[in-house]
């Protein structure tokens, strides 16, 4: 079974309102990029392939070779599913991990665990139950409380089967 990993790191950084992209803001002194690459470096993929924003792939080049020698950097969309779909062009293995740059302190072992999961799974998707309360609201009136217990928050890196992924992408 070989994985490989898609990270999308195209984002512009609009919601998070950064004048430059996400991947290339700094925490503590690494880019939201390196910190990401630091733990797939860890998971080991069979192959990396990381999605940057048009005019930035040197940058992105020059930084994945801090922690990986073997790796393609690809130019991503103006959406999330064009930047997937440009990574996904690119993948040689039979699953693939993908996983958002932004969420650069997602540990190895919820790679490993996405991974193992997809043993048994065509797609598999991390979640957590929200711990806050979520309140529905209309015309910013409070409708009604919804019950947290059916609700999951989605994380990545999001597991597929390739032929899974790429029938969903050209479906």
């Amino acid at each position: 079974m070989t994985v490989s990993v898609v990270l999308v790191s195209a984002g512009k950084g609009t919601r998070l309102g950064a004048s430059v992209p996400k991947a290339v803001v700094s925490v503590a002194g690494k880019t939201l990029l390196e910190l990401s690459l630091m733990h797939i470096s860890e998971f080991k993929p069979d192959q990396l392939i990381v999605v940057a924003p048009d005019g930035l792939v040197p940058e992105f080049e020059r930084l994945t070779a801090k922690f990986f020698s073997d790796f393609k950097v690809v130019v991503g969309g103006d959406t999330r599913q064009q930047s997937v779909a440009a990574g996904m062009a690119e993948v040689t293995s039979d699953f693939v991990l993908v996983h958002d740059a932004a969420r650069a302190f997602t540990p190895k072992e919820v790679f490993d665990r996405v991974n193992l999961a997809l043993e048994w799974a065509d797609c598999v998707v991390p979640a957590m139950k929200p711990a806050d309360t979520v309140k529905q609201v209309t015309d910013h009136w409070v409708d009604k409380t919804v019950d947290r217990n059916s609700l999951r928050l989605v994380q990545t890196p999001q597991g597929f089967r390739v032929s899974t992924l790429r029938d969903g992408l050209a479906a």
